[in-house]
């Protein structure tokens, strides 16, 4: 690929267990050799847990459209991508103002209008993933 890496898959680890991980660390709740740190270091712990976690979320929302896609959980990108309008030109497209935002009601289907969308926002993540695959930078 360009950077001279190819990638043979590339792992999509879910951001909740992420988010776990590092909330041991926001409450103090972790544990090092059995024992908890002292407050001095459980503060710093947290501080550091902060600053990743901050990160992650600016990371998924800039690069996977995370606040709209979270609540509208499909089980593959295919069926995400079964929606999308390959006629839509996904570099000029304006995400940030098409209408679709984050769902508070996961169980509710979601309208023609939104899928398509949905499948918008699915095949730039998906374009990520291949690019990556083929070690490719963006």
């Amino acid at each position: 690929g360009e950077l001279g890496v190819r990638v043979g898959r590339v792992l999509v680890w879910d951001l909740d267990e992420t988010l776990i991980v590092f909330n041991t660390l926001l409450t103090g709740s972790l544990q090092l050799h059995g024992e908890r740190p002292d407050k001095e270091k459980a503060a710093a712990l947290s501080g550091f847990a902060t600053k990743i976690e901050d990160h992650i979320y600016d990371l998924a929302e800039r690069e996977f459209h995370f606040t709209t896609l979270e609540g509208r959980n499909h089980w593959c990108f295919d069926a995400a991508v079964e929606h999308d309008d390959p006629s839509v030109d996904t570099s000029k497209h304006d995400f940030a103002s098409d209408g679709l935002t984050r769902r508070e009601e996961e169980d509710q289907p979601a309208a023609e209008w939104e899928k398509r969308l949905e499948g918008l926002r699915y095949r730039e993540v998906r374009k990520k993933y291949e690019r990556a695959r083929e070690g490719q930078e963006g």
